[in-house]
């Protein structure tokens, strides 16, 4: 076995009693030989005649740190890892309050949070929109990078940010990078916490944190996690409320496998929302100022969400040196909203004087989402230039259907046409009659993925990642009166190599694949070609102090290709 190789056990208990496997019993003896006095004797003494009597030796496994396989689906560490990564850990969330995926992802290196009102949010590295976001390393592209409502943050033990393009995880994909969130698991011994605080704008949170092993041996274990968060906002009449909970169990099946069962749910309400920006200009020309607090928004407005996510995981291993994980991923998220919309309705500003021009739109509307996702892949070691070599393969399949409904606003009430003068109160406007929903769009997406990598070890310093990734895309339904039925397919090819100055201090370069189908329309309505390119990117990472201290500088480019049918704004 090679010194260098991670260690890849699973979750152990300090009163393990399962079987050694070869690499644990390896260990265990060779701990215990070091602690044996060297003896010498004659020739034909009899070695055998007595007996040393040693302690109990305790070998223990956790999880290891700081380890991501966002990037290529490798056990490597972060720093080994030929693309810029940036993680931002549990310990980071608490201290900074970032109780909130937003607020989370403000702590990454690289990472702009747009935020276009109060319940619409887009993120974007080197450029570009973020569009894919993952769980545990699986996910759909995320056609617009648009997420909706407020996400709780105290379920996940990190969030990864892989910057760039990632076609050998993904298959799809653009410049920017991709954001996976890692879940809590059980921990190796019994530990909890909790919290509670108060904030600005009345902000109160509670949370809770349990994990405790099920069995003397530690072979089955679970952890529960809950938070509620209740609180108003800087802007006038927006309420907040958000309930989360999380629980998670696993165990070993039989003496190779281990079994990972887990259910999160989180409600989400917000009243008083924004749909759309305050007017920043008035018809005189100058600017428009308004107080922090001031918002279009109507008491009667609001955007709820709810969200459902299961998840199962087997991990069997294969002798000393391989290892099979099949998984499979449940999401069901549902909104339902009430919004308002203020605009220059004749786009010659507000009239500073009066406070007068704003044009109301009231919309009404909901949503539902459901998602199935199951992967399988095979991971292992194997000897060549007599070094040990890591390998994946893996498969793929994700399904989604999105259906979408809308509520018309009875077209005499006083939420249409001309609105009274700007600021005006949150019950100025009183709620319009709103007819039953009718559908207007449907949407399912398809995701089939065939992808392998491997890392080889060229010499004790310098090594090489290369891998491709098969995926083919489809999507089907309709909108309003478009009906479409799309299907594009492309392998991305991956490459990268690293190099150790010394054990704190590595370079690399990589090449990634651009493959990302659009979610524009051409003049006829159709959706345009999936847009193409390249990323290169080449830096230098460090880390001190047992890693806690980690510095990078990166260089990156890409060229992407502009689709058939795609015309400039400029």
């Amino acid at each position: 076995m090679s010194p260098n190789r991670p260690l890849r056990a699973q979750r152990a208990s300090v009163a393990a009693s399962r079987p050694l496997t070869a690499g644990t019993l390896a260990l265990a003896i060779g701990i215990a030989l070091a602690g044996l006095p060297l003896v010498a004797s004659a020739d034909g003494a009899p070695g055998g005649a007595s007996a040393t009597d040693l302690d109990a030796v305790l070998v223990v496994a956790h999880r290891a740190e700081r380890v991501s396989s966002g990037a290529t689906n490798l056990d490597l560490a972060i720093k080994d890892t030929p693309q810029s990564i940036s993680v931002v850990n549990s310990e980071q969330m608490r201290q900074f309050g970032a109780d909130s995926v937003n607020q989370a992802l403000r702590l990454a290196t690289g990472i702009q949070v747009d935020e276009w009102e109060t319940n619409r949010t887009s993120y974007s590295a080197r450029g570009f929109d973020i569009l894919n976001t993952q769980i545990d390393g699986v996910g759909l592209p995320n056609g617009w990078g648009v997420a909706t409502g407020a996400t709780d943050t105290f379920g996940y033990e990190k969030v990864e940010v892989i910057r760039g393009a990632n076609g050998l995880l993904t298959g799809v994909g653009n410049a920017a990078g991709t954001i996976n969130y890692v879940r809590k698991r059980p921990t190796n011994e019994r530990q909890g916490s909790l919290g509670v605080s108060y904030g600005s704008w009345g902000t109160t949170r509670a949370e809770v944190d349990y994990s405790t092993p099920f069995t003397a041996d530690g072979s089955w274990a679970g952890r529960v996690v809950a938070a509620h968060e209740d609180g108003d906002s800087w802007l006038r009449a927006n309420e907040n409320t958000r309930n989360y909970f999380y629980g998670v169990v696993d165990g070993q099946i039989g003496e190779n496998g281990t079994l990972t069962l887990g259910y999160s749910y989180q409600r989400a309400k917000s009243d008083g929302i924004m749909w759309g920006a305050l007017a920043f200009m008035n018809s005189d020309g100058t600017q428009s100022e308004w107080p922090t607090s001031a918002s279009t928004t109507q008491d009667w407005t609001y955007w709820n969400t709810t969200t459902h996510n299961a998840f199962a995981e087997y991990t069997h291993r294969l002798g000393a040196d391989w290892q099979l994980k099949a998984s499979y991923n449940y999401r069901r998220a549902t909104g339902d909203e009430k919004m308002f919309y203020a605009y220059d309705g004749l786009g010659t500003g507000l009239d500073p004087a009066t406070g007068l021009g704003l044009v109301g739109y009231p919309w009404g509307g909901s949503d539902k989402a459901t998602t199935h996702l199951g992967a399988v892949t095979l991971k292992g070691y194997f000897q060549l230039f007599g070094r040990d070599q890591e390998v994946m393969l893996g498969a793929s399949l994700a399904k989604s259907e999105t259906n979408s409904w809308e509520r018309s606003a009875d077209f005499s009430s006083p939420a249409w046409g001309a609105l009274p003068a700007f600021p005006y109160a949150p019950d100025a406007i009183p709620e319009p009659d709103w007819s039953d929903a009718s559908q207007y769009s449907a949407l399912n997406q398809h995701l089939k993925r065939a992808y392998g990598a491997t890392r080889i070890a060229l010499s004790d310093r310098l090594k090489a990642i290369v891998g491709a990734n098969y995926a083919q895309y489809r999507r089907d339904g309709w909108s309003y009166a478009l009906t479409f039925d799309q299907t594009t397919s492309h392998t991305s090819p991956y490459g990268g190599l690293t190099f150790d100055f010394n054990e704190h201090v590595l370079g690399y370069v990589s090449y990634s694949d651009i493959y990302q189908p659009q979610d524009q329309v051409d003049a006829n309505d159709r959706y345009l070609d999936a847009s193409k390119g390249v990323n290169y990117e080449a830096g230098i990472k460090a880390d001190w102090l047992d890693q806690r201290l980690q510095r990078w500088s990166s260089q990156a480019a890409s060229n992407r290709s502009r689709p058939p049918g795609w015309t400039s704004a400029c």
